[in-house]
């Protein structure tokens, strides 16, 4: 699953302050980056920010 989110390193941030990891840290070229979570379940989560909001 991927998720369209507002800021990358915030939405990572968020995450691991309430219990998730850094899967796999931020990549891509801005506009357009990508990262991978995983939440406290072990669930790995794909997230990405789009520019020209």
């Amino acid at each position: 699953m991927n998720v369209l989110v507002r800021d990358v390193a915030a939405t990572l941030d968020a995450a691991v302050a309430a219990g998730g990891a850094v899967d796999e840290p931020p990549w891509g070229e801005p506009p357009e980056l990508h990262a991978r979570l995983r939440d406290p379940a072990g669930n790995v989560v794909g997230i990405f920010a789009q520019g020209g909001w």
